[in-house]
């Protein structure tokens, strides 16, 4: 065994810290009542105090008590139990503890909130916002199609390298295929990786020779962002690879969808909120998940900035956005 990380920036770290934020922080709903919690207390104390005059100077004259019985002690007996039935408990402590539960039967299940306010939001929403890889689909690609232009061991070993570098999903399925259909390859110390949001990955290496070899892999606008022209039409994701400018491997790799997928978007789109998905890979892929799940709208080919700035801007719309 080998350990990657410290406990304090592991996943399972994350995802327990991620709950309990969302434990301890409250719903706008609990804000609410805790004021009115306020207001009303001081309200039903007054009535009380009031209560408890109008019963202790007037309750013999207006018949509320009896000769004989003792005016303080029916005037208090009368106050208190004004308290105790308009006494808002029931508000206050029923509203956190909904919040609590609702949230711990969410984790159950696997979703976590990042605030508790969030549960409200669902109940206001008008767009729903996903991912595909992951999301839409298991984010286990296979690749269907390879094609080494360049079968040298040393160029395999520097793509190899590259993809070793990498983390996204597409990265780890080349890896593996790899890993099964080209043998033994060993890994090379890159120089300068430099990781390019929803394009892949740039790195440089330096034979024995003290020669300098730039790899490239990644998508087809990572190529077109180095200025390396090639033709490649494809219905599926892509990865490709090129030493100094040159393509060396290509592949094409494919991503099931998900079994409750479809169920997922019928229900979204029967509940009156609109579905959008946003994705990084190309417009063919985005087109033939879209239109297999029934999706009408989409965004693809943006990176995880392009995202996020997609959502602000139709949180500027007035949207309530999931």
């Amino acid at each position: 065994y080998k350990a990657t990380t410290n406990f304090a920036n592991s996943t399972l770290n994350s995802i327990v810290t991620l709950l309990e934020d969302s434990l301890s922080s409250k719903p706008q709903i609990e804000y609410t009542a805790n004021q009115l919690s306020r207001k009303f207390s001081s309200t039903i104390l007054i009535l009380s105090f009031m209560t408890f005059l109008a019963w202790y100077f007037f309750g013999f004259k207006m018949g509320f008590i009896n000769e004989d019985a003792n005016t303080f002690e029916q005037a208090f007996i009368v106050a208190i139990s004004v308290i105790v039935i308009a006494c808002p408990c029931a508000l206050a402590l029923a509203t956190p503890i909904a919040s609590l539960v609702g949230i711990s039967l969410l984790a159950s299940k696997g979703l976590l909130f990042k605030e508790a306010k969030f549960i409200e939001t669902i109940a206001k929403a008008t767009k729903v916002v996903v991912d595909k890889t992951g999301t839409l689909t298991n984010g286990e690609l296979k690749v269907v199609k390879a094609n080494i232009l360049d079968e040298n061991i040393h160029k395999l070993n520097l793509l190899y390298s590259l993809l070793e570098s990498s983390t996204h999903p597409i990265s780890v399925s080349v890896k593996k295929y790899l890993l099964e259909n080209c043998g033994q390859l060993q890994h090379k110390t890159l120089l300068d990786v430099k990781n390019i949001q929803a394009k892949g990955v740039v790195a440089s290496y330096k034979n024995i020779e003290n020669k300098e070899y730039r790899l490239l892999g990644g998508n087809e606008e990572l190529l077109k962002e180095f200025n390396v022209s090639y033709n490649f039409n494809a219905n599926n994701s892509v990865y490709l690879f090129a030493i100094n400018e040159k393509i060396v491997a290509t592949f094409e790799l494919e991503d099931e969808i998900k079994n409750d997928a479809k169920e997922f978007v019928e229900y979204i789109q029967n509940s009156g909120m609109q579905l959008i998905m946003l994705t990084g890979d190309n417009e063919k892929v985005a087109q033939k998940i879209a239109k297999q799940l029934g999706i009408t709208q989409f965004l693809c080919g943006i990176d995880p900035l392009q995202k996020a700035q997609y959502i602000k801007t139709l949180k500027a719309q007035g949207e309530i956005v999931i």
